[in-house]
């Protein structure tokens, strides 16, 4: 009669020998699909919730954008650019960006233009078209504008904050004036 020690041994090997031919069977199969949970994605989505933002110096004038070579002088209201200032606050808050040059996006200020804002400054896209209008991730190479903000987060909160107009002008970037 067989010890326990070998009844056990022999056990643990058909188990191992039978969870082989299970896995063996999967990846055999390309078609084959294994219905688990997402587990990261799971946890993503949970601990993925949007802080809470706040807004300081909303666009409270109207800002009019030089005539360059390429463009004739462009003026924008105070209410066209709250729209696409609280849109693009928002967008930043939730970590979305849109169109091929993702905007918003960081605004480095090689230019050293002056604005009334820190370091963490984003730029989105004004049409100029259209100028009530929200951009929406279409080609930019006819919108020379952007609206410039900061935007700085923690977990919790995030605040955002008007800091000027720009235009692309002949060479490089130059600040739309206030009126």
């Amino acid at each position: 009669m067989p010890s326990i020690k070998t009844f056990i041994f022999h056990t643990l090997l058909a188990g191992a020998l039978m969870s082989q031919s299970v896995l063996a069977y999967y990846l055999q199969d390309p078609n084959a699909s294994l219905e688990q949970p997402d587990i990261v994605e799971d946890i993503d989505k949970r601990s993925n919730t949007v802080p809470k933002l706040s807004t300081a110096e909303v666009p409270s004038k109207s800002y009019t954008c030089p005539q360059t070579s390429r463009y004739a002088a462009t003026t924008y209201t105070a209410g066209q650019l709250k729209k696409v200032y609280f849109s693009a606050a928002k967008l930043a808050n939730g970590g979305k960006q849109l169109g091929k040059n993702k905007y918003p996006h960081h605004y480095a200020n090689h230019e050293n233009l002056p604005f009334p804002c820190g370091s963490n400054m984003m730029e989105f896209v004004l049409d100029r078209d259209h100028a009530g209008d929200v951009y929406g991730g279409d080609e930019v190479t006819t919108f020379p504008d952007r609206l410039i903000f900061e935007y700085s987060t923690t977990s919790k909160t995030a605040k955002a904050r008007f800091c000027g107009v720009i235009r692309h002008g002949d060479d490089a970037f130059v600040n739309c004036l206030a009126t």
